[in-house]
């Protein structure tokens, strides 16, 4: 009873090896990941902020030609066009 009780404990133990192997692959293309989404969404953050801010300043002064350049520059934005640093 010793011995399977003993086998079984050494499976477990591999087990465990291979999972925490397993993990210690996926963490560092996850942090990759994770780090270019966030770098990209606040760079297209702020982009985003900077052209309301000028829509705005164009309506406030009624400035049609600079609201059609704005709302044409909005229409051929792609959120990954960019790389991140």
């Amino acid at each position: 009873m010793r011995q399977i009780a003993w086998e079984e404990q050494t499976k477990r133990a591999a087990i465990e090896a291979q999972r925490q192997a397993a993990l210690t692959r996926i963490e560092a293309p996850r942090l990759l990941l994770s780090g270019y989404m966030a770098c990209t969404f606040d760079e297209r953050g702020a982009t985003l902020d900077r052209m309301f801010d000028a829509f705005g300043t164009a309506q406030a002064s009624r400035d049609t030609g600079s609201m059609q350049t704005l709302t044409a520059t909005a229409s051929w934005s792609e959120p990954f066009e960019q790389p991140c640093p």
